[in-house]
């Protein structure tokens, strides 16, 4: 297995795959490598790097304390593989009632995995455990108020001085054509009527992570051209496709559209994105946990009032 991966290394998407062959050959033929997969890398190279927060000396400077991160809704576990691999002296965790973790090779011996849920307590752990927590891509996992029991678990979890990032995808794809804004605009009602889930956290996701307790919060929102602008644009494109499917279904039954119309529909989002010079955002929040306990100043953290009404 490969120790550690270059961005360049997935500039071009066939040594892309390859490259991810090296680390699970079985993946590169399952459906969820496509999204989840493609998306970790795609993230990882337009936000130059797989974490932002400020703890690079933390998980490479050996210390007499054990260093341990936590994804704790880490999907297929690629992040939390590329993180073991490249820091083997760090202990790794992830959790995810819905993980279909990696098997069939030399598991790094600092990795572990469990099919808990985190919002309903990661009971195996103790409080303040973790040294830094990190959570990507569950746009599309969480109805909002369980989001806010997740915020308040990992509180639970992180150590004070230590780190917790958030990062995702906000899916409402910007300088878009009519077509386009015509499903992103109604796509967030769609999903929240179906499924609950809020399409739009990104847009607050500063005021969830101050849940945990974090202070002096940082955000960036870099940008992912869709199918035009550099190497990556084949990936990107898969990846908005990908993302399309992944709510057929739900798209289908909303929008009342067949098979058709969903295939026609798709297509024309993709053209659109390539004409207009489409994007989407990521967002990406990170903070501290402080040294004293500021509980006392929980009142200070609003929410629009309609984000936990379900």
């Amino acid at each position: 297995m490969k120790a550690n991966v270059d961005k360049e290394d997935f500039v071009d998407i066939d040594r892309f795959r390859a490259t991810m062959h090296n680390y699970c050959p079985h993946w590169v033929n399952d459906g969820a490598f496509n999204r989840i997969v493609e998306s970790h890398f795609g993230m990882r190279h337009y936000c130059h790097g797989s974490f932002s927060a400020p703890v690079q000396n933390l998980l490479t400077n050996a210390s007499d304390q054990p260093v341990r991160i936590l994804d704790p809704v880490c999907g297929n576990g690629i992040w939390l593989l590329e993180m073991a691999t490249t820091y083997p002296d760090v202990q790794c965790f992830g959790s995810d009632p819905l993980g279909v973790f990696p098997t069939g090779f030399n598991e790094p011996t600092n990795l572990s995995f469990s099919h808990e849920d985190a919002t309903l307590g990661l009971k195996q752990f103790p409080d303040e455990y973790f040294d830094f927590i990190h959570v990507q891509l569950i746009y599309h996992r969480f109805p909002r108020k369980m989001r806010k029991v997740l915020m308040e678990e990992l509180g639970r979890l992180l150590k004070p001085g230590g780190f917790i990032e958030l990062r995702d995808v906000d899916p409402l794809i910007k300088s878009a054509g009519p077509v386009t804004t015509t499903v992103t605009t109604g796509l967030p009602k769609v999903m929240a009527d179906i499924t609950g889930h809020d399409l739009r956290w990104t847009h607050y996701m500063i005021d969830y992570i101050k849940l945990t307790g974090a202070a002096d919060v940082c955000q960036q929102r870099p940008v992912m051209p869709i199918g035009w602008g550099d190497d990556m644009a084949r990936l990107t494109r898969d990846y908005v496709e990908n993302a399309f499917c992944s709510f057929k279904d739900i798209m289908m039954q909303g929008f009342g559209w067949d098979e058709a119309k969903f295939i026609e529909t798709k297509e024309t989002v993709l053209q659109e994105s390539v004409a207009n010079h489409s994007f989407v955002e990521f967002c990406i929040c990170w903070g501290a946990k402080p040294l004293e306990d500021l509980a006392d100043h929980a009142s200070d953290i609003c929410f629009l009032t309609e984000d936990f009404d379900d």
